[in-house]
C-alpha cells in the first residue's frame, strides 16, 4: 500500500485517478480548496475512501507542511484552473497557480521525500497554432494563451528538477479527455446536453451556438488518461509522455456523432458563430502516443462511441430526461 497525494482530487481527473489507486489498495490523500464536507459530495462511491485535506495551494507554507506531514510515496499534481480559456480573464492569478504551485510542490518533494515519484498533469495547450499534428514529446512548446504558457513552464520546471536534482518527476502532456464527470461549461458537455434536450422534445431548447467547429482535437476517455499517469508514477525511470488516442476529430465531427446517436441531424440544430472563436486556437491537436505505448505499454482502450454514450447518458441524468434510441 502506497501513500499517495493528489492535488485537485475532486475534479474529473482526480476522482477517476483516486478510483484506480484505491482499487489497488493505496492510501489516497487529496487536497481541496473548499469545505471538505462539500467537496466530498463530488467524489464517487469508488473514491469515497479518499482522505480530504482543505488546502489553499497558493499559501507558501501549506504545501511544504502537508508533504512533511504525510510523506507521500507518489504525488499527482492535477490542480489547475478549470478551463484553459478562463485564464484570459485573470491571467496573473492563473499563471501564478500554474507556475508557482508546481515549484513549491517540487521544492517540498526535494526537501522531505526526494525518493517519491511525481507526475505533473500537463496539457496539449503548450503547443501553439504553428505546431503540426500529430504532436509528440519533441514538438516545441509555442503556447499562445496564459494557460498554455503556465503549463509549459510547469513542464519545464519538472524537467529541471528531474535532470538537475535527480527527482523522479514526469509530465503527462494530456490531450482532450472527457467522461461522464466532465463539467457543464465544457463544449463536449454542452453538445451532449443540447442533443439530449432537443431529442427529448424540449421546445424551450434553442439551437446550440458554437464558435470554431473546424478545429481538430484528440478526444479520449479521462479514465484511460489517468491509467497513463499511474503507469508513469510506477515506472522505474521518469520521463515526459504525450497522452492521447492518436485520432483527431473536429468539433463538427463531435457534433455530428453526438446528434446522430440520438437520431438527429446536427446541422439542423447547431449554429456557427465565428465571433465565439478563441484567439490563439490551435487548428489541430492530435497526440502521437507511441512513446507511451513503447515504454509504458499504454494504449487508449475506450472507443469514441463508448465515450459518447457515457456522456449522453450523463446528460440525460443531469437534465432528467428519458433515453432516446441510440444510433449504432
Amino acid at each position: 500500500m502506497a501513500r499517495v497525494l493528489i492535488t485537485g482530487v475532486t475534479g474529473q481527473d482526480g476522482v477517476l485517478l483516486a478510483e484506480q489507486l484505491i482499487a489497488r489498495g493505496d492510501r489516497v490523500i487529496g487536497t481541496t480548496r473548499g469545505d471538505p464536507l462539500e467537496a466530498r459530495s463530488r467524489l464517487s462511491a469508488a473514491s469515497a475512501a479518499v482522505q480530504l485535506c482543505e488546502l489553499d495551494l497558493r499559501e507558501p507554507r501549506s504545501i511544504d507542511a502537508l508533504v512533511a506531514d504525510i510523506l507521500p510515496e507518489q504525488i499527482y499534481h492535477l490542480a489547475a484552473p478549470a478551463q484553459p480559456n478562463l485564464a484570459w480573464k485573470a491571467p496573473a492569478d492563473a499563471t501564478d497557480g500554474l507556475c508557482t504551485v508546481p515549484a513549491r510542490l517540487l521544492e517540498a518533494m526535494l526537501r522531505h521525500v526526494p525518493t517519491a515519484h511525481l507526475v505533473y498533469a500537463g496539457s496539449c495547450q503548450v503547443f501553439g497554432p504553428d505546431s503540426k499534428a500529430p504532436q509528440n514529446e519533441t514538438t516545441p512548446f509555442t503556447p499562445r494563451t496564459p494557460y498554455g504558457a503556465g503549463k509549459a513552464y510547469g513542464a519545464l520546471l519538472v524537467a529541471a528538477f528531474r535532470d538537475g536534482r535527480g527527482l523522479h518527476a514526469s509530465t503527462a502532456l494530456l490531450f482532450n479527455h472527457e467522461s461522464a464527470r466532465r463539467q457543464a461549461d465544457y463544449v463536449t458537455t454542452k453538445i451532449c446536453r443540447a442533443a439530449v434536450r432537443i431529442a427529448s422534445g424540449d421546445r424551450t431548447a434553442t439551437p446550440l451556438t458554437l464558435g470554431a467547429t473546424a478545429v481538430m482535437r484528440d478526444w479520449g476517455h479521462a479514465r484511460d488518461h489517468m491509467d497513463a499517469l499511474v503507469r508513469m508514477a510506477d515506472a522505474a525511470s521518469p520521463d515526459d509522455y504525450v497522452i492521447g488516442t492518436g485520432v483527431g476529430r473536429t468539433v463538427a465531427d463531435f457534433c455530428a456523432a453526438a446528434f446522430t446517436r440520438v437520431g438527429l441531424d446536427w446541422k439542423e440544430h447547431v449554429v456557427h458563430d465565428p465571433g465565439l472563436s478563441r484567439s490563439g486556437d490551435v487548428p489541430a491537436l492530435v497526440a502521437d502516443p507511441r512513446r507511451a505505448a513503447e515504454r509504458l505499454g499504454w494504449h487508449a482502450t475506450t472507443s469514441f462511441e463508448s465515450l459518447l454514450d457515457e456522456m449522453l447518458d450523463a446528460a440525460r441524468g443531469a437534465l432528467a430526461v428519458s433515453p432516446t434510441p441510440v444510433m449504432r
